[in-house]
């Protein structure tokens, strides 16, 4: 729910009204870290901008929060406040926690069960709900075993890949999925092949030209998004 007095700024209008070189906060927040190295004039806020920009989290908005980042950027920030500081030697833990790799696994083979042993009705539902109601089929349970699924997927993966990440994984392999077919089974086989493909395509792009992974992975499947939408069109 959106606030009526501040839009969703979070901020009341007295403060939004308080200007630097022609931004107000809420616009400030919304810059990535790259953005604000070229706003700033304030050498030591540029150097601190740096020291992001130096673990690859230039893409990261200012005001982004603590609880969408994922695990690696939330280490690497760690890391950039160590940068400045001379003649420590940092061993790096791996930035996803074992325990929850082992959850997302368990997560995996629950939604895999799951999507398997009510195939049928998922598909009845998702096509047409009344139909499936009058046929039998308990509607109000399934949908809310979805939602639950649903959930708890976006929940694990936020603490492993972050928020924007998040989004392109779930958004744009089922996108391009339904140009190609119209099969629910089929959808979410290619779905899966693309969002593996990506996971893996993704990084190598990155380690290739010295980028940042998690927006690489996001531009490459955009720039797939669009190539599978212009031959549609050709075809």
């Amino acid at each position: 729910m959106t606030c009526d007095e501040c839009e969703g700024r979070r901020y009341r209008p007295e403060v939004l009204q308080l200007r630097y070189k022609q931004r107000s906060i809420h616009d400030v927040l919304r810059m990535t870290v790259g953005e604000a190295i070229e706003f700033f004039e304030s050498p030591e806020i540029r150097r601190r901008l740096k020291l992001l920009q130096d673990v690859g989290l230039d893409y990261l908005a200012l005001g982004q929060t603590v609880s969408s980042l994922s695990g690696g950027e939330a280490q690497s920030i760690k890391l950039a406040k160590e940068l400045h500081k001379k003649g420590n030697i940092y061993i790096l833990d791996e930035s996803v926690p074992r325990s929850d790799l082992i959850l997302m696994v368990v997560l995996d083979v629950v939604v895999v069960g799951f999507v398997i042993g009510f195939y049928k009705e998922f598909l009845a539902i998702t096509f047409d709900e009344e139909f499936a109601e009058i046929a039998g089929v308990p509607v109000n349970r399934l949908y809310m075993l979805l939602l639950c699924l649903t959930a708890l997927t976006v929940v694990m993966l936020m603490r492993i890949v972050g928020i924007i990440l998040l989004v392109a994984l779930l958004t744009i392999p089922a996108t391009i999925s339904i140009q190609f077919t119209h099969r629910l089974s089929s959808i979410m086989l290619l779905s899966m092949g693309l969002a593996a493909g990506f996971s893996v395509g993704g990084p190598w792009v990155s380690y290739v030209f010295d980028i940042a992974s998690g927006a690489t992975i996001v531009v490459v499947s955009v720039i797939v998004f669009f190539v599978a939408s212009l031959s549609r069109k050709i075809r």
